[in-house]
C-alpha cells in the first residue's frame, strides 16, 4: 500500500512537471505608461516578464526609447513595486528577502543614452507586432523569444541603489498591497469572531443540544479554516511578500483576540 501511494504521487508530480515545461511561454512585455525624454520624444515604461514555470513569472521594470532600445532596466524579482511618474522621480523596489525593506533603486538620468539605436533582434516574423507596440499607445502587450528572459540578465542599466527609496519602501509595499492586506486582516479577525459565536458561552440544559451545537461548530469552523488556509497560500504565492503577509496575520490575530476577550 505505501508503495502504491508513492507511485501514485510520483506519477502526479511527473505529469504536473512535464505539463509545466510543455506550457513554458516566451518572454512578454506589458506597457505601464508613457513619459518623455528631455527632447520630448516618447519613452515607454514597461515590465518584461520571464517564465516562472511553476512559480509566478519573474519580471523587471524597463524604459524603452522611440527606436525600440532598452535604455534603463532594473533588477529582476517576483515582486517589484514601481513609483515612476517621470524620469526625475523613478523608484523601483525589488523585494527578494524576508525583510521589512526592499533593496530599492532609483533612475540615474545621467547614465541614460536616450538616442540608443534600435536593437538587433531576431524577430522571426514578429517585427510588425513590435513596431505597433512602439507606435500605438493602445497596444499594451507583446511577446516573443527575441525579448529574452529577464531572469537570466541580472545587471542594472541606468538604475542605482537608493538609500532614501529603501527607507520608504515599506510605505510603498503596504500601499501597493492595501486591498489584499485588508482582506487578510478581516479574514483573520473573522476566525476569532466565528469561534466566539460558535463555541463561547454555550449555556443550555440539554446535553443533546450542546453536543449537536458543537458538532455543527466544528464542521463550520473546519470549513472556514480550510478556506482561509487556501486564501493565505494563494496570496502568499501570488500577491504579496511573505513577511508582510505574516505581519498582517499577526495583527489580525491580535485584534481578534482583543475582540474575543471583550465579548
Amino acid at each position: 500500500m505505501p508503495h502504491s501511494f508513492l507511485k501514485f504521487f510520483t506519477i502526479i508530480f511527473g505529469v504536473l512537471f512535464l505539463s509545466s515545461v510543455a506550457q513554458a511561454h516566451p518572454p512578454y512585455l506589458i506597457k505601464q505608461g508613457l513619459t518623455q525624454d528631455p527632447n520630448g520624444n516618447v519613452i515607454i515604461k514597461e515590465k518584461r516578464y520571464g517564465d516562472g514555470i511553476i512559480a509566478p513569472d519573474p519580471f523587471t521594470f524597463q524604459l524603452r526609447n522611440k527606436n525600440g532600445a532598452v535604455i534603463a532596466d532594473s533588477s529582476v524579482s517576483f515582486y517589484l513595486p514601481v513609483l515612476c511618474p517621470s524620469l526625475d522621480l523613478c523608484w523601483v523596489f525589488p523585494y527578494r528577502s524576508f525583510s521589512l525593506w526592499a533593496s530599492a533603486v532609483t533612475l540615474d538620468k545621467s547614465a541614460i543614452d536616450f538616442d540608443k539605436p534600435a536593437p538587433e533582434y531576431d524577430f522571426d516574423g514578429q517585427e510588425e507586432s513590435f513596431r505597433e507596440y512602439l507606435t500605438d499607445a493602445d497596444k499594451k502587450q507583446i511577446s516573443g523569444y527575441y525579448l529574452k528572459y529577464p531572469e537570466y540578465e541580472e545587471s542594472l542599466l541606468a538604475f542605482k541603489p537608493s538609500m532614501l527609496a529603501t527607507i520608504v519602501s515599506p510605505i510603498i509595499i503596504i500601499a501597493d498591497n492595501i486591498i489584499v492586506i485588508l482582506i487578510v486582516l478581516i479574514a483573520t479577525v473573522f476566525v476569532f469572531i466565528l469561534y466566539g459565536a460558535l463555541f463561547a458561552n454555550k449555556h443550555t440544559d440539554s446535553k443533546f443540544k450542546v453536543g449537536k451545537s458543537y458538532v455543527f461548530g466544528f464542521l463550520f469552523m473546519g470549513g472556514y479554516l480550510f478556506t482561509y488556509s487556501i486564501l493565505i497560500l494563494l496570496i502568499g504565492y501570488l500577491a504579496m511578500p511573505f513577511f508582510y503577509l505574516l505581519l498582517t496575520i499577526f495583527l489580525g490575530s491580535y485584534l481578534g483576540k482583543r475582540l474575543l476577550r471583550r465579548k
